[in-house]
C-alpha cells in the first residue's frame, strides 16, 4: 500500500495488485492507507472492478455454489507462493496481515482458479439456473393453459347439456299443456248426470241417462252420505238381468261435496236399465253401502 501510495502521489496510473485489494477488503491497512486506496477505487474502474470481484467471492457462498476442498486450497496457495516469490512481490505480500483460514481462501480464489475463470463459471451456472427456472415456469404455464381450456371444454360441454335438458322440459311443458287444455275442453263438453240412491230416492223410477250416440263418454254423480268413511271405493254395474258388465276400484270422493263422480265410455254400456251397487273398501275387505239404479238413453 505505501508503493501504492507513492505510485498514486507521483500521478503515474498504477492499479492495486489482487492482494492488496484483499488486504484492503479485510480492512487490513491503516485508516490513511484505505483512504488513499478508495480514492483511487473511486477514480479507476479497473481497481473498481477488481474491487467488486474480491468482494463478491469473499462474501457469503451462495447456494448453488460448490466449496473448494482443502487439498485444492493447499496446492493453490503453494503455487501462490511460488508466483509471487518469482515476480519479487513477497515481501509486500508478507506485510499483509490475513487469518490463517482466509489467506488460503483468498489465494485459492483469486490466484489458482483466477477471478475471471471463476466470474464465468458462475455466470454460467447462474445462467444454466435461470434457464432451468424459465423452462419450469413455461412447463407449469403451459400445464395452467391445458387445465384452463379443459375447464372451458367442460364448462361448454355442461352449458349444451344444460341448454338441452331446457329445450326438451320446454317442450314436454308444451305438450302438457296442449293436453292440459284438451281435456278441460273434453270435460267441458262431458254431460254429467246426477244420480240419487235408494235409499234417498224411495222407489221412484229409474233416474234417466239420455246420450247422443256421438258422444264419447259420461259421467254420473252419485249421491253418499259421508264420502270419507272409506279411503276408497268400489262400484259394480249390473244389467238388467242381474249379470257384472263393470267394476271400477279405487275411487275418491272429489272436494267437499257428497258426490262420489264416475267416468263411462259410452260404447261399454247398451241401452237398458242398469243397478250400480257402491261398497266402501279398507284393509282388503270390501263392505256394501248404497245402490242406484238408472236407465241409459241413446238418441240421435
Amino acid at each position: 500500500m505505501k508503493a501504492a501510495r507513492a505510485k498514486f502521489d507521483d500521478g503515474n496510473v498504477r492499479h492495486l495488485s489482487e492482494a492488496e485489494m484483499v488486504a484492503y477488503y479485510h480492512e487490513r491497512v491503516s485508516a490513511a492507507e484505505r483512504e488513499e486506496a478508495r480514492l483511487h477505487i473511486l477514480q479507476c474502474d479497473h481497481c473498481l472492478q477488481l474491487f467488486k470481484d474480491v468482494s463478491d467471492f469473499f462474501d457469503p457462498r451462495r447456494e448453488d455454489e460448490e466449496e473448494i476442498d482443502q487439498l485444492q486450497i493447499r496446492r493453490t496457495w503453494n503455487d501462490f507462493s511460488k508466483r509471487k516469490a518469482a515476480s519479487g512481490i513477497v515481501e509486500p505480500a508478507r506485510r499483509i496481515s490475513f487469518p490463517p483460514a482466509a489467506l488460503p481462501l483468498a489465494a485459492g480464489l483469486l490466484i489458482t482458479l483466477g477471478l475471471p475463470t471463476v466470474l464465468m463459471w458462475r455466470e454460467r451456472q447462474e445462467r444454466l439456473q435461470a434457464q432451468l427456472q424459465i423452462a419450469q415456469l413455461q412447463s407449469r404455464r403451459q400445464d395452467l393453459d391445458d387445465r384452463m381450456s379443459q375447464t372451458e371444454r367442460i364448462a361448454s360441454d355442461q352449458l349444451e347439456q344444460e341448454r338441452e335438458r331446457r329445450a326438451k322440459a320446454e317442450a314436454r311443458l308444451k305438450d302438457l299443456q296442449i293436453r292440459l287444455d284438451g281435456l278441460k275442453q273434453s270435460q267441458q263438453n262431458i254431460p254429467i248426470f246426477p244420480i240419487g240412491s235408494e235409499s234417498i230416492r224411495g222407489q221412484q223410477e229409474d233416474s234417466l241417462v239420455s246420450v247422443t250416440r256421438t258422444t264419447k263418454t259420461f259421467m254420473l254423480s252419485l249421491d253418499i252420505y259421508n264420502p270419507y268413511e272409506y279411503p276408497e271405493y268400489v262400484v259394480e254395474i249390473f244389467d238388467q238381468h242381474g249379470q257384472r258388465v263393470k267394476e271400477i276400484s279405487r275411487l275418491r270422493p272429489v272436494g267437499a261435496v257428497k258426490t262420489l263422480n264416475l267416468t263411462l265410455n259410452r260404447r261399454s254400456l247398451k241401452e237398458g236399465k242398469y243397478l250400480l251397487r257402491l261398497s266402501g273398501w279398507r284393509g282388503g275387505i270390501k263392505k256394501k253401502i248404497e245402490e242406484y239404479s238408472f236407465s241409459l238413453n241413446l238418441s240421435g
